[in-house]
């Protein structure tokens, strides 16, 4: 179902198709012409173990499932450059390399290989993310955002080199073709002189790369050249689109649809592999240098194209306001879903009403007292003692609380077991035992506030809130091992 969008994210939609404008060019150009202070340690035993095997066992061995920071750091040269098209520069240094790595990849966060070229000296791999699994039997993770990495490594097998990029969160899809045509509508096609290059039939990934991009297209072929070299069953994926484009006809539908005057496609780096390559390139537009991006390609038995990715850098370079909000909301997977942005809503309405605390405090004191008595406050005491350590994981919530739906709905997610307890549908219509047992609560933990959990017998609080609460102990890579310890995997 379609529902209309607010004004001012249909001015950011719109702002983000003109950017999307410069995503498509650099995606056009392959279809078109076919907090740790110390210092890094360089001896790190993680990173070098990888070098003998080239750069495919390097970088699978650095970035296939959890990424280490300082492995990562320490297999790149000191004065590596490293491209993420998402910033708007490129970084220099291992400081910068590690400190770029450990924001990306918070502990719950995994990548997740793909394909992967087979270089020896340059190469890289498509990638995705995924969350690290939270029940002992490896539950699967939802898949979150895609991308493609080159890297190119020294004499010394050193990373000196990375380019790396992330699809869009928003896909401008067809609306990209009439921007082109509409930036490009004054670029006159001029009679197409005899071409000078050779046509050739090269079987392997790196040697289609290079004859297409280096050879023919530089010679005057037209962009169906490509076409010859793609198997039947091709899988092209271009990230200005929700989904790829699937067989041959597809693709030369596609290619023919986007031979425009006006944009040239300029390759930088191409690497290494036989089966598979990676390969960076700029598109330039009516003449002037416009977006970056970045290919893979993947060759079948038969010696053909089976598999392509393509993805273009923001225009300008680093400009991702949706990206940047889906790494806040969702740091694992970096997707903006429904649910996440919820989750980030109730998280900066928790930090308002921790403000509200002495007063919830003082209320729940005195709602207590009003509805119970000795009796009342000794039943909830023993009530307490019973029902917090009844499970490895228990915890209590309000009916109509959005924040107990959310951290349920969270304690879901990790696949953990646990028993719940509803004391009423909210604080203001507890009766006199839910007003008790939320009182001794708060003597107890110096929290009133629901939800509420104990891991082990032990309280750490609520959602967002309390020693330190759900969120903050995943954050810190706790929340897992503290699960498994009570038993809440089991």
């Amino acid at each position: 179902m379609r529902t209309a969008l607010p004004s001012s994210l249909k001015t950011l939609l719109s702002a983000l198709s003109l950017s999307s404008l410069g995503k498509r060019l650099t995606s056009l150009g392959p279809r078109l012409n076919a907090a740790n202070p110390n210092p890094v340690s360089t001896q790190s035993a993680g990173a070098q173990q990888y070098v003998a095997g080239g750069c495919e066992t390097l970088l699978r061995g650095l970035f296939d499932g959890a990424v280490d920071a300082d492995a990562v750091a320490a297999a790149c040269s000191s004065d590596v450059e490293w491209d993420d098209l998402t910033a708007s520069k490129p970084l220099v240094g291992r400081e910068a390399v590690r400190d770029l790595i450990n924001a990306k990849f918070p502990y719950s966060s995994l990548l997740a290989v793909e394909r992967i070229s087979d270089g020896k000296r340059s190469g890289g791999f498509t990638w995705h993310r995924e969350v690290r699994a939270a029940t002992p039997d490896g539950q699967k993770s939802k898949m979150g955002l895609r991308g493609t990495l080159f890297a190119e490594m020294d004499a010394d097998g050193k990373i000196a080199y990375v380019r790396e990029a992330s699809e869009p969160i928003f896909k401008a899809g067809a609306a990209t073709e009439a921007l082109l045509k509409a930036v490009t509508k004054d670029a006159k096609r001029e009679p197409k002189p005899a071409p000078t290059f050779t046509p050739r039939t090269p079987t392997t990934a790196s040697g289609v790369a290079q004859y297409l991009w280096e050879d023919a297209y530089p010679g005057g072929a037209d962009p169906t050249e490509a076409l010859r070299l793609f198997s039947e069953n091709i899988v092209y994926e271009d990230f200005n689109y929700a989904t790829p484009f699937v067989g041959k006809a597809e693709v030369a539908e596609f290619v023919q649809a986007f031979d425009i005057p006006g944009i040239e496609f300029v390759p930088l780096k191409i690497s290494e592999g036989e089966r598979a390559c990676v390969f960076t390139w700029k598109v330039k537009v009516n003449g002037q240098d416009g977006p970056s991006g970045i290919s893979f390609y993947e060759i079948d038995d038969d010696g053909k194209v089976c598999f392509i990715r393509d993805i273009p850098a923001p225009s300008p370079q680093g400009f991702r306001p949706l990206g940047s909000l889906a790494a806040v909301t969702d740091p694992e997977l970096r997707l903006l879903s429904a649910e996440k942005l919820l989750r980030s809503v109730l998280g900066v309405a928790s930090l308002g009403m921790g403000l509200l605390r002495p007063i919830f405090a003082a209320e729940a004191a005195w709602q207590a007292e009003v509805l119970g008595d000795e009796q009342t406050r000794i039943a909830a005491i023993k009530q307490l003692d019973a029902e917090s350590t009844s499970a490895p994981l228990v915890v209590y919530t309000y009916i109509l609380s959005p924040f107990s739906t959310e951290a349920i709905a969270f304690l879901d997610e990790t696949g953990c077991h646990y028993k719940k307890y509803e004391l009423g549908l909210e604080w203001f219509l507890l009766g006199k035992a839910g007003s008790a047992l939320r009182a001794e609560l708060l003597i107890r933990t110096g929290q009133s506030s629901l939800p509420h959990i104990f891991i082990g017998g032990k309280s750490i609080g609520g959602l967002y809130s309390g020693t330190p609460g759900l969120i903050e102990l995943k954050k810190q890579g706790k929340l897992t091992p503290m699960l498994a310890e009570a038993g809440a995997l089991n």
